[in-house]
């Protein structure tokens, strides 16, 4: 009861206080081969990793905890909550190490995806998580790893693309190659054109959807694409 008020206005007054609750935040952040592809800009890659750095201070300065998991080539360093400019450095260092370790060449990389058991140990529940890649597929296990991952936590997701992966380029004959596949195509077939849009609009929707059925919100970020433009 607010007593001074209750006297002043002879009537019963109250005040209802409600109780600060700590949130840390963790981003987890892609650097694997995958995501060492870009046409325009930037990497995706390094979208992802200006991502990362961005919510990093952001939460910081929210006097959050902020730890995260940066998943490379090779391996995965894990970073618990702490509140200080320090250990933010110390996640962007490794997210910048594993950044700047990326090749064409690597055979063999970690998976997004295999870390979710990780993130679900490190935050049994009233945690912040960022999860930024590049929309790979997911499977069902997955699906429901994200379901209980939200069901305890406020999650969202930044999926990092290359326009290049949704519009074939001008039309005009083109070659592309891996370290053991060449290939010559032309870009001004119609149908060639149609089909690769619709597949990823495809990948598009299918990320919707399992958005919509875990309550993970998303935003999706070109790399040509500014901080500011993203949807």
């Amino acid at each position: 009861i607010d007593w001074r008020v209750t006297a002043r206005r002879n009537k019963p007054h109250t005040k209802v206080f409600q109780e600060e609750r700590e949130r840390p935040t963790l981003i987890i952040v892609d650097q694997t081969r995958p995501l060492f592809f870009g046409s325009r800009v930037r990497l995706k890659s390094v979208a992802a990793a200006e991502i990362a750095s961005r919510l990093a201070w952001i939460s910081l300065a929210n006097n959050d905890r902020v730890g995260g998991i940066v998943i490379g080539n090779s391996s995965v360093a894990v970073h618990r909550p702490l509140r200080s400019s320090r250990a933010v450095a110390r996640l962007l260092n490794d997210v910048a190490l594993r950044n700047q370790n990326l090749t064409a060449e690597s055979q063999h990389h970690q998976s997004f995806r295999a870390v979710l058991p990780q993130v679900a140990q490190l935050a049994r529940s009233g945690h912040r998580i960022f999860l930024i890649t590049d929309c790979a597929a997911l499977d069902e296990t997955d699906r429901q790893r994200l379901i209980k991952l939200s069901r305890h936590n406020d999650v969202h997701g930044y999926f990092v693309f290359d326009p290049l992966e949704s519009e074939l380029p001008p039309a005009n004959r083109y070659r592309v190659q891996d370290q053991n596949n060449s290939l010559q195509f032309h870009s001004g077939n119609k149908r060639l054109r149609l089909d690769y849009r619709a597949r990823f609009e495809g990948r598009l929707n299918a990320l919707e959807n399992l958005c919509r059925e875990t309550r993970i919100g998303h935003t999706r970020l070109a790399t040509n694409q500014r901080w500011e433009e993203a949807s």
